[in-house]
């Protein structure tokens, strides 16, 4: 069984990977733009006369959510390392979230590509949909299907309760 010292390094991988993340996340919110709502609008015209404005912010956003995604990854491999009595759980919490960390990172790139590029409407609204659903990919692999898996294949060695329920709400 690990020690106190690997608990704390794994934990502390996850709590600044999360916080990178919501850095990450208040620089896209900050930029006032939304491709979600952009694709589901049909306003891919005005999403992309936004984005001259926002470009950096957008880039630092792309960087944040990037390495925090590395280090979300990171924290769950950590914590699947820690799993000794459901090692094949285990192993899917790494497959399923090293998978999404790769999906995360072309998925930003792919959007971010956006705001540096001046595509066609047409063009845009396609890039933007696969940037799109590549995120929403990740997202299910990194914060759903690997928390589950986690809090499955460690609930008899090291999760407690409450991180064990916060798993299957994930």
């Amino acid at each position: 069984m690990a020690n106190k010292r690997t608990f704390a390094f794994t934990g502390n991988v996850s709590i600044v990977g999360a916080v990178t993340m919501l850095i990450g996340a208040a620089c896209w919110a900050s930029s006032g733009t939304d491709l979600w709502q952009a694709l589901a609008g049909n306003q891919m015209e005005t999403y992309l006369s936004q984005l001259p404005d926002v470009k950096r912010l957008l880039a630092v956003n792309t960087f944040f959510w990037s390495m925090g995604a590395l280090l979300m990854v990171t924290a769950l491999t950590l914590m699947a390392n820690l799993c000794i009595s459901n090692p094949e759980l285990a192993q899917m919490v790494k497959v399923f979230s090293i998978t999404g960390v790769s999906v995360a990172i072309v998925s930003f790139i792919i959007m971010l590509s956006l705001a540096i590029t001046t595509p066609s409407v047409e063009i845009a609204t396609i890039i933007g949909w696969i940037g799109a659903r590549m995120d929403d990919i990740a997202t299910t692999l990194i914060i759903g299907f690997s928390p589950l898996c986690l809090s499955i294949a460690g609930k008899a060695d090291w999760i407690p309760a409450w991180l064990s329920v916060w798993g299957f709400l994930a």
